[in-house]
This record gives C-alpha cells, structure tokens and sequence, in this order.
C-alpha cells in the first residue's frame, strides 16, 4: 500500500510535553495497475481519525467527496467507460492540512461505451 505520511509534533501546552504522531492517508483501492472489469467501482481510502473530509479525483478530473463508512472513506464511481486511469486521493484534517497521495494508474475493461 502506497501512502504519503507527514510526521507532526503536538506541543502540550500545560505539561510541556511534546507528543510526535504521523499522519497518513493511502488509496487501499484499486491496487496500482489493477484491472477493473465491472461497470461499478468503489474506491477506498484510509485516513486518519482527523481526517475532516476525503475527496478523490479521476484523470486528474474535478475531486469527488467521498463519505466515511466503518473507518473507510469510500467512493462509488460509475457510468465509466474501457481504458488506462489514474486516480489520486487527498484528504483536509481538521486543523487545516492537506495531504495527497501518489496517483494511483489502473485499466478498466468492460463492454460499456462512452
């Protein structure tokens, strides 16, 4: 699993204690260079509990919200047609902070014309 990681330190202001936690996000789904044969997808995506939202963008198109679903964001993608892609997740934390992953390139083969 590909992922993009940022290592953050939280300052406890009243104890003084300085906490280093890493923040990550990864596309779990399509696996890099997969081979989709179905007329529907769905994308999954891992992401930290502080992850506030999640999106995902196909071919470099316009992001897609995703939802949150038992500790996965998911995306449902349809009405597409054979041939190469690539995909790319980010995600926005809760203070602010954008990470994105990789892009991602996997085929579709399906009958389905566009």
């Amino acid at each position: 699993m590909k992922n993009n990681s940022r290592k953050t330190a939280l300052l406890d202001r009243t104890s003084g204690k300085l906490t280093l936690t890493t923040e990550s996000i990864a596309l779990d789904f399509p696996k890099e260079g997969e081979r989709l044969t179905s007329a529907e997808y769905t994308f999954r995506v891992a992401a930290p509990e502080n992850a506030e939202s999640v999106e995902l963008s196909v071919n470099q198109g316009p992001w897609q919200s995703c939802r949150l679903s038992s500790g996965y964001w998911w995306y449902d993608w349809i009405g597409f047609g054979s041939g190469s892609y690539q995909t790319r997740a980010r995600m926005r934390t809760c203070e602010g902070r954008v990470m994105t992953t990789l892009a991602r390139r996997f085929s579709v083969e399906n009958s389905r014309n566009n």
